[in-house]
């Protein structure tokens, strides 16, 4: 992957005319990494809650609450 980034003399004068244009050039494989982490870190999230919510269910109810057997 490459990024380009125009460097002009506008704070110098009001012309604008572009002086340099310095570029970089990145694996692609560093970019997509962080991405694939992303997914599980989501993943992660969504079951932690999930289980979460449930003991809060289970083990949350006020006394009352609970279901009586006959």
């Amino acid at each position: 992957m490459s990024a380009y980034a125009p460097i002009d003399n506008s704070a110098a004068d009001s012309s604008g005319n572009t002086v340099a244009v310095p570029g970089i050039d990145v694996a692609a494989s560093a970019c997509v990494a962080p991405a694939t982490r992303g997914g599980w870190i989501i993943v992660t999230g969504v079951v932690s809650i999930v289980i979460v919510s449930g003991l809060l269910c289970i083990f949350g109810r006020k006394p009352e609450d609970a279901p009586k057997t006959p």
